[in-house]
């Protein structure tokens, strides 16, 4: 039964996305602060469970823990910034940036499906690095969002981004054409 906590976090975090979407669009600030903190907590806790019970889901996109995490990572921070674009916490050109790399992301996994290529997926470096920087990014902007932090922050995620996005290519382009 423990085997199930990392889906069940996952499936928590989909939910903890509404609510955190309603909480920043209906400028309940604390209520989103507290949401995406739990909502961070639960993609930490996912990650170690996952780890502790050797069901390494975002290695293997077969299980539905494999699906399920990055789906709801995906969900999260989109919800995250979806709200935060529409309050104008967010430029509209990051927003973009942040679209384009999951997109680009999302058709090379499709293309490495399709080529029937074996592909173990698993998160650079980097891409932790960048989606540990988007929630602090989430956390500045909520508390404070005329901060000079945020666009030091702001700079900083272009480059974590735009590279992140660079490796995840490089990645794929090998793994493909090998």
């Amino acid at each position: 039964m423990l085997k199930y906590i990392p889906n069940l976090l996952s499936l928590i975090r989909i939910i903890l996305a509404v609510i955190l979407f309603l909480s920043i669009r209906e400028k309940n600030i604390h209520q989103a602060i507290i949401v995406l903190i739990v909502g961070g907590a639960t993609d930490f806790l996912d990650g170690y469970f996952a780890r502790k019970f050797k069901h390494l889901t975002t290695k293997n996109l077969k299980t539905i823990g494999g699906m399920l995490d990055p789906l709801a990572d995906k969900i999260f921070f989109g919800a995250l910034f979806v709200a935060l674009l529409s309050e104008g916490f967010l430029p509209l050109w990051l927003f973009i940036i942040f679209i384009i790399r999951d997109v680009l992301l999302l058709i090379g996994t499709i293309f490495i499906k399709i080529k029937g290529v074996v592909y173990e997926f698993t998160p650079t470096f980097l891409s932790k690095i960048n989606t540990t920087l988007q929630f602090i990014f989430g956390l500045i902007a909520l508390i404070f969002p005329n901060s000079a932090i945020l666009l030091v922050l702001v700079g900083v995620l272009i480059v974590t981004t735009c590279l992140s996005a660079l490796l995840y290519l490089i990645r794929f382009v090998t793994t493909v054409f090998e």
